[in-house]
């Protein structure tokens, strides 16, 4: 069993306890499929970039943390794995007791291919989804959707951009497929969003897109006024992002100015 301490820097951390299998020891996950797709940063900053343009036709920006996700996985492993029982739980059972592992668990090699085939089968055949032809986990919805949607997926958290058809459609067919989730966040003027390793915070000069380390270095800037297109300040740029419009079809090229930090 192994127990952490998440939201450390919040001021509600939550103590989080995981049953985890010792993959280190496990000499057959040389022989087995063991990566899944991960994000591409770029693929990050597209549903950020769009946000801003689309906001005025009420295009909201998202995020969702799937709880316990590689449990969550529908398929069943493709070997044999038989474990101890932690000593935290040994006295529950009787003596020289041991566990058949057949669902994906934390630890073990292949459980993160599990939770993506799984994952992104859900987003194809329930959200009518279908991923971009450079980052197969950046995904946008098809026309027999009849809703807008980008989501990024990222193991088990995701970053989402779609109208209100599509977070009610996504919110029902998550609750049908049974996926323990956290609440959904959605980015407003007084709540960030946090995905990975940013920020994104809403404030009067657009969207911030921050790696974490320089958020309260954004708070404070909340109330700035807007710069002129093109002129930095204490790294921040003001820039145009109307060449993200050509990358949908469905919206009209509507220029829009927004603020973001330098990349580090």
């Amino acid at each position: 069993m192994v127990r952490e301490l998440k939201g450390l820097a919040k001021d509600d951390p939550i103590e989080k306890s995981r049953f985890v299998i010792c993959g280190d020891r496990d000499d057959e996950k040389l022989y087995f499929l063991t990566q899944s797709p991960t994000l591409q940063r770029a693929a990050q900053r597209l549903a950020v970039a769009l946000a801003p343009s689309l906001s005025t036709r009420k295009i909201i920006l998202f995020a969702r943390d799937i709880i316990q996700a590689y449990v969550q996985s529908l398929t069943s492993l493709n070997r044999v794995i038989i474990a101890k029982l932690p000593r935290e739980i040994a006295h529950l059972y009787p003596p020289d007791t041991v566990i058949l592992v057949i669902k994906p668990l934390y630890g073990l090699a292949e459980s993160g291919t599990h939770w993506w085939s799984t994952y992104f089968k859900y987003h194809c055949e329930k959200l009518k989804m279908e991923p971009s032809t450079f980052d197969q986990c950046l995904l946008i919805t098809t026309a027999e959707s009849g809703c807008f949607g980008i989501i990024g997926i990222q193991t088990d958290d995701t970053l989402g951009l779609g109208d209100k058809d599509f977070l009610e459609h996504e919110e029902t067919e998550l609750r049908k497929a049974g996926f323990a989730a956290k609440p959904k966040q959605v980015l407003t003027p007084e709540d960030p969003i946090v995905f990975i390793v940013f920020w994104v915070i809403s404030c009067c000069l657009g969207f911030f897109y921050d790696y974490r380390g320089s958020s309260s270095f954004i708070r404070k800037r909340k109330s700035a006024s807007v710069l002129e297109d093109g002129k930095q300040e204490d790294g921040i740029q003001i820039v145009d992002v109307s060449f993200c419009m050509h990358a949908l079809d469905c919206f009209p090229d509507e220029p829009t100015v927004y603020s973001r930090l330098i990349s580090p």
